[in-house]
């Protein structure tokens, strides 16, 4: 199975996720069109969010699969789930005229942990806040591409630089009788290895 057929299945089955967390909300029983955006902005928001954190480790690929970069595709989730997540209290206290249901509530334990989403709200939004800005991109990606009709320049030659420390005459020698340059106390002497002086 080929990447774009395993990306297709993919996006299917995410589709599939999504159409089946908002028929899930339509089988619960709501006492207007308020309760039901309430509802379902919670749930898939969540979703959304869950789908952003299940795909990090899947870098590659979603890059293949999707047809885009990672950082789009995880992107893509993150917004709609802090969105829709955002939605959901605005939603309550549009409907309860209420604006203390953005504020976590510290009466009791259970109270606290029940309402434990304002707090994640809060805390998303500071994490949102302590990203820091993205670098600027080189000025290479911002070169566009040349041209398939205009014909590069030839690349430059590049001169070896002359090795001032190269001995006259061992350019041309054979490797064991270059000469070589060994210290002996502290003063550079030029000896000569040979085959021949090996042996």
């Amino acid at each position: 199975m080929n990447a774009e057929r395993r990306g297709r299945y993919l996006k299917v089955g995410i589709a599939a996720l999504y159409i089946g967390v908002i028929l899930w909300s339509l089988t619960v029983s709501f006492f207007g069109p308020f309760s039901w955006l309430l509802r379902v902005s919670g749930l898939v928001g969540m979703l959304s969010l869950s789908l952003a954190a299940l795909m990090t480790p899947f870098i590659a690929q979603i890059r293949a699969h999707f047809g885009a970069s990672f950082l789009q595709v995880h992107h893509l989730f993150a917004a709609l789930g802090l969105i829709l997540a955002t939605l959901h209290p605005i939603i309550l206290a549009l409907q309860t005229l209420d604006p203390g249901v953005f504020l976590p509530s510290f009466a009791t334990l259970d109270i606290f942990l029940a309402l434990g989403g304002r707090m994640a709200l809060i805390l998303m939004y500071i994490a949102l806040a302590a990203i820091p800005p993205a670098a600027p991109p080189p000025a290479e990606c911002l070169t566009p591409p040349p041209r398939p009709d205009v014909p590069r320049p030839p690349p430059e030659h590049h001169t070896r630089q002359p090795d001032r420390y190269r001995l006259p005459g061992s350019r041309h020698l054979p490797p064991l009788q270059r000469p070589l340059r060994r210290r002996r106390g502290g003063v550079f002497a030029e000896t000569v290895a040979t085959a021949g002086a090996r042996g």
